[in-house]
């Protein structure tokens, strides 16, 4: 009765875009069936090099979910930097506008990402100006 009841309420409110829900969060490892894939790996390993010039290499985290991995700014789910759905035999990439509203792009392979490095740096330096006015006051 008590999951039936708590299953209601998760239908009732849906999460946040910028959220990612606790159990879809265990983390990189074979964690109730949650494997980070190589080529999740790959796409981590080309947005961390995209970002090189905005922020510190170890400040760009990869947390694996069982229906998309999310690349993180501080290893925080409220600084969302891109999201990877590699689980269904295509590849897409969520990308966020200033909104934090994510646009999937489908993508043929991991060097498609550089393609959208604009964007993806547009993310980081809304993060980081939003830091540094909160750090200036």
């Amino acid at each position: 009765m008590l999951k039936s009841a708590l299953a209601s309420t998760d239908h009732d409110e849906p999460a946040s875009p910028t959220e990612t829900p606790a159990e879809e969060t265990a983390g990189t490892s074979d964690v109730d069936g949650i494997v980070t894939t190589e080529e999740e790996w790959q796409a981590f390993y080309a947005v961390t090099a995209i970002l090189s010039e905005e922020v510190a290499p170890n400040r760009v985290v990869i947390r694996d979910a069982k229906s998309l991995c999310a690349i993180l700014l501080d290893n925080t789910n409220r600084q969302p930097i891109c999201r990877l759905y590699f689980n269904k035999g295509h590849k897409k990439i969520g990308l966020l506008n200033e909104e934090k509203v994510e646009d999937r792009v489908a993508i043929e392979s991991i060097s498609d990402i550089f393609g959208h490095a604009d964007r993806i740096k547009a993310t980081v330096r809304r993060y980081e100006a939003a830091r540094n006015a909160t750090a200036a006051e």
